[in-house]
């Protein structure tokens, strides 16, 4: 008899509502503020016209993370790749037979190309 009489004070009456339901209506997100932990990014490497077919193995990996592409790519085809990346990656890592490089994610799209780093410095000079 005692345990029926505590069950019902503890119940809610007629029209209150539970406190978390307040909460709902009063904490709102901005519309354009973005849930998603990823982001989707394309990587492009520009082919070399070569008088030969030449291939190696094509590596793409993050430093945290590891590798997300691994696979035998011809040096004078474009080579596309999109991934979906966590947000908290900063950097991408192309290694083609001995030429690797990294650039910064600051974008949706990364473009390598197979140019060893001496000689693209070179180029420009």
């Amino acid at each position: 008899m005692l345990i029926v009489v505590c069950l019902g004070s503890c119940s809610l009456k007629d029209g209150e509502s539970p406190a978390n339901e307040n909460l709902e209506n009063e904490m709102q997100a901005n519309p354009d503020f973005s849930w998603s932990t990823t982001k989707q990014v394309t990587i492009e490497i520009k082919g070399l016209e070569l008088p030969v077919s030449i291939s190696r193995k094509l590596v793409l990996s993050t430093g945290e993370d590891g590798v997300f592409y691994s696979g035998t790519q011809l040096m004078n085809e474009d080579f596309s790749y999109a991934v979906e990346l966590p947000n908290h990656i900063k950097s991408v890592s192309m290694q083609f037979g001995t030429i690797e490089k990294t650039q910064d994610v600051t974008g949706k799209k990364i473009t390598f190309d197979y140019l060893p780093a001496d000689q693209v410095n070179n180029a420009g000079q």
